[in-house]
């Protein structure tokens, strides 16, 4: 595909060249926008829902974790048998639910990637855990799965925070 070219012009009272007149009513436009203060929006805008939902999901998953380390590691996985089950499944649909809204946001691509994360990270412990391999439930897996799981929560807020700075100004 051959793309049109543009020759640049010298001006004949500077000599300097420049481009054709509608690039300049372009550059124009483009410069009094920029000196004017408007900003141009390349994320999507603060959402106190997403926020929200992260929340509730970060005290989902914050006690879930904490209940499996105050267990003895020998009833653990008994406990995943019975409730912890049900409450791994609901953070599950809660990320799920997360994902979909964050998906429906035009220019959001940052946070649909870490809600995926997130997901796909949920999703591979909670299938280590009915694995039941030996070290699938120790205090230091429990500890290493919450941390990462942490890291992505603090992914999430952090973007929803840095889109609430940008839309204030």
């Amino acid at each position: 595909m051959d793309f049109p070219s543009y020759p640049l012009t010298a001006s004949r009272s500077t000599g300097l060249a420049h481009p054709p007149h509608g690039w300049r009513q372009f550059l124009l436009a483009w410069a009094v926008l920029l000196l004017s203060g408007c900003s141009v929006f390349w994320i999507s805008a603060y959402d106190k829902e997403a926020a929200d939902r992260t929340t509730e999901i970060s005290k989902q998953v914050i006690k879930f974790y904490q209940d499996m380390l105050a267990l003895d590691a020998d009833k653990r996985k008994p406990a995943l048998g019975t409730t912890l089950a049900s409450r791994e499944g609901d953070v599950e649909s809660l990320m799920r639910v997360h994902l979909l809204k964050e998906e429906a946001r035009q220019k959001n691509e940052a946070s649909i990637k870490v809600a995926t994360n997130m997901l796909a990270s949920w999703r591979e412990f909670a299938a280590n855990h009915r694995k039941g391999d030996k070290t699938a439930l120790t205090d230091e897996t429990l500890d290493a799965e919450r941390s990462i799981m942490e890291r992505h929560l603090r992914s999430a807020f952090t973007a929803e925070e840095a889109k609430k700075l940008a839309s204030s100004n």
